[in-house]
């Protein structure tokens, strides 16, 4: 459990470390309604999703309530304001968002840009350790219920071999393990042939002792 929660810890530092997104603003552009600041955010698909970006996902969270009301109380505008100034594109083939702000004012505008990218990236980040959150639960749930098999299918051995008087070999306490019990046997085997050596005999076929009966 403890190297599973290891590496779940580690999962989720590249979480925050490398699949967040990372951007890079450009100059504000003036244009005869306002001047234009935009921001191009290079994504990273998912650690725990196997089928890449899900464009659809990432529309909804740009234009959801959670990043709009974070937006819209950090710069203390209204979101109905804010939603007229902002859209944005994606570059499926590239992998990039491209989030252009319009406003009246420069600074506004150059505000409103960067404090959107940068929610964006934080709230896609808090998305993707959440997700990791959840596999790394189902890991360990999946891990507990196969130990759990394990021990029941060992005390169902445990009792039947109980019910019919046997014991396996190296279960009991105190007891030899097998390659304990064959390293005895060698050197018993080896201790008598050099005994049998000084005038008697030992059938090469392994058997220490053997009854022998008279006709």
């Amino acid at each position: 459990m403890d190297m599973n929660r290891a590496g779940g810890f580690f999962l989720l530092l590249l979480c925050g470390l490398l699949f967040g997104c990372f951007g890079e603003e450009q100059d504000l552009l003036a244009g005869p309604d306002g001047y234009e600041s935009e921001s191009v955010l290079q994504l990273h698909p998912s650690p725990v999703s196997s089928t890449g970006i899900d464009w659809s996902e990432e529309a909804e969270l740009l234009q959801g309530d959670v990043i709009f009301e974070r937006l819209s109380s950090a710069l203390a505008m209204e979101r109905e304001q804010l939603a007229k100034m902002i859209r944005f594109e994606f570059d499926i083939l590239e992998e990039r968002v491209r989030i252009i702000v319009r406003g009246e004012e420069p600074e506004e505008a150059g505000a409103v840009c960067r404090t959107y990218a940068d929610l964006y990236r934080e709230y896609r980040k808090e998305r993707e350790v959440r997700r990791a959150r959840e596999v790394l639960d189902r890991l360990d749930r999946e891990l507990a219920e196969s130990e759990a098999k394990v021990e029941k299918s060992r005390a169902e051995l445990a009792k039947l071999l109980s019910e019919n008087g046997l014991v396996l070999p190296g279960t009991e306490e105190g007891s030899p393990t097998l390659e304990e019990d064959r390293l005895t046997y060698r050197k018993a085997l080896e201790a008598l042939r050099e005994d049998a050596g000084e005038g008697g005999t030992v059938p090469d076929d392994g058997v220490l002792f053997r009854k022998e009966e008279n006709p």
